[in-house]
């Protein structure tokens, strides 16, 4: 993956420096607290670079050594609190203002808000010509800042990734773009977006969606109206049913090429009843083959909700299904299954499967 991760809360005081820490291990570089100078230097090496990650301290993540790439560089800041709003737009600035030659992959996490003058640093690099994968999570208390993001976006973006908080605005800006299509996009957490997705002035396209994950604040999404031509293209389905669903049953039956689904389920009867409504939407044209039930918190499932869901997945008329898999944690697995006894008996019940199915399964499209 050629890409850049940014994490904002992280950038070190107004002076810094930067200094490669040893030839003889990856590449490795660090921003530290300096008195001499007030600006970030980038080297041509770090411009060019195939994979790039900027974050907060080593030692705060706690990466060992082996989780270092030798093609990847990494820029980490060890000053978390003392940088001023000012000092910090304006490392972004100069980092956005880079003629990066290689850039697919952009990652923005920020704890604070992001501002307009921000987001219009960071239009740069969503503009990229080679960009094709973005992943956002922050606060846009400004709906023009958020809006901004998105004006002259680069038309090769693939997959999208939101967590952000965005108030939904009076007027949508109209992008200078035309429609960026998508093969993937997830929603997590995000807030007061779904509007926008579903408005004309959204630069992204649909129609060619492959795989699509979305909370439980937003399954109201599947069903906007454009997002209906993806009922036909999407492959892969995740979605939650939990304390915040807004109730809504999604109609299955409408996704003509769906072949992975995956369902996280909170515990508490509600929520098992919809998940039972959900799957019953399930027809024998399904070319469904794989499904995923996350069952949470597992040390809370009672036997009886599961053997509910047992019985209507088992009796699924589903002729291309070859595996239903738990995703809980190993502890957790075999009382689990236990409560599974139909599957079980054929043969359809195996996991459990790792936390980052989406990102495996979505990554296949290009």
């Amino acid at each position: 993956m050629k890409g850049v991760a940014i994490y904002p809360r992280s950038w070190s005081t107004s002076a810094c420096r930067m200094s490669r820490q040893s030839t003889s291990q990856p590449a490795l570089w660090s921003v530290n607290p300096g008195r001499a100078r007030r600006s970030v230097f980038f080297s041509k090496e770090f411009i060019s670079a195939p994979h790039v990650v900027i974050g907060a301290s080593r030692r705060q993540y706690a990466l060992p050594a082996t989780s270092f790439n030798l093609s990847t560089h990494y820029l980490f800041s060890e000053a978390l609190t003392r940088t001023g709003a000012q000092s910090k737009f304006k490392i972004l600035r100069k980092f956005c203002n880079l003629p990066f030659t290689h850039l697919e992959s952009v990652g923005f996490w920020n704890l604070g808000t992001t501002t307009l003058r921000s987001a219009i640093a960071l239009r740069r690099l969503f503009s990229l010509p080679t960009l094709c994968r973005v992943t956002l999570n922050s606060s846009f208390f400004d709906p023009a800042a958020f809006q901004a993001l998105w004006g002259t976006c680069s038309p090769h973006i693939k997959h999208l990734r939101l967590g952000c908080y965005s108030p939904v605005g009076r007027s949508f800006l109209r992008p200078n773009t035309g429609p960026v299509a998508l093969s993937s996009l997830k929603l997590e957490s995000s807030n007061d977006v779904a509007e926008w997705l579903n408005h004309d002035f959204c630069p992204f396209d649909f129609s060619q969606l492959a795989a699509l994950s979305v909370t439980a604040h937003h399954t109201l999404v599947v069903g906007q109206p454009r997002m209906r031509a993806a009922h036909r293209t999407i492959e892969v389905l995740e979605f939650d049913i939990g304390v915040l669903f807004d109730g809504t049953c999604i109609d299955l039956s409408q996704f003509s090429n769906l072949q992975f689904l995956r369902i996280n389920i909170y515990a508490f009867q509600q929520a098992m009843t919809i998940a039972l409504d959900t799957l019953a939407t399930i027809t024998s044209s399904s070319p469904i083959r794989r499904i995923v039930l996350s069952i949470l918190p597992a040390y809370n499932v009672e036997a009886d909700m599961c053997d509910l869901l047992d019985s209507k997945v088992a009796g699924l008329p589903l002729q291309h299904l070859s595996a239903v898999e738990l995703e809980t944690n190993i502890e957790y697995y075999n009382r689990l299954a236990s409560y599974f006894p139909r599957l079980r008996s054929q043969n359809l019940l195996s996991g459990p499967t790792d936390p980052g199915w989406f990102e495996r399964h979505s990554s296949r499209f290009r």
